[in-house]
C-alpha cells in the first residue's frame, strides 16, 4: 500500500496543547494540516477498492522531501503521520507500523522548495 502526502509535514510533538483542566488539543497549524492530510488520503483511498485496515504488523518505509533547509525532526514527522494514519483507520493501532519483527525506515530524499512530499509505503 502506498500514499504520497503533498507539502511540508507539519511535526506532531509540540502542536498539542493544554488548557487549565488539562485537556489537550491540536494547535491550529497543526489541525490545519492534519485535515488536509486527510483529505489527501481519502482521494488516493478511493482508487483503493480492495482496502482494509491493517491489523498486523507491516514494514514501512517513509521517503521525506523536505521544503526547506531547516533542520527536521524524522520522529515528530513519524508521529504526525502515524497520528493521522490511525485516526482514518488505515492502521488499526500505529504500534503496528513497524512493530513486532517488522522494520520502520526513514528516507531523508532531498530538498525541493516547489513540491516537499513524504511517501508512506506499508508492506
Amino acid at each position: 500500500m502506498r500514499f504520497v502526502i503533498k507539502g511540508q509535514i507539519s511535526g506532531g510533538k509540540n502542536q498539542m496543547g493544554v488548557t487549565r483542566n488539562g485537556i489537550h488539543y491540536p494547535k491550529k497549524n497543526f489541525s490545519e494540516w492534519r485535515l488536509n492530510t486527510e483529505y489527501q488520503l481519502k482521494q488516493q483511498m478511493k482508487k483503493m477498492p480492495e482496502f482494509s485496515t491493517i491489523n498486523q504488523p507491516v514494514n514501512a518505509i517513509f521517503n521525506y522531501i523536505a521544503g526547506d533547509n531547516r533542520r527536521r525532526d524524522a520522529t515528530a514527522i513519524l508521529d504526525a503521520v502515524f497520528h493521522v494514519l490511525e485516526r482514518m483507520g488505515i492502521v488499526e493501532d500505529d504500534r503496528l507500523i513497524g512493530g513486532e519483527g517488522k522494520t520502520l525506515t526513514f528516507n531523508f530524499i532531498k530538498v525541493d522548495k516547489k513540491c516537499p512530499s513524504l511517501e508512506v509505503i506499508l508492506e
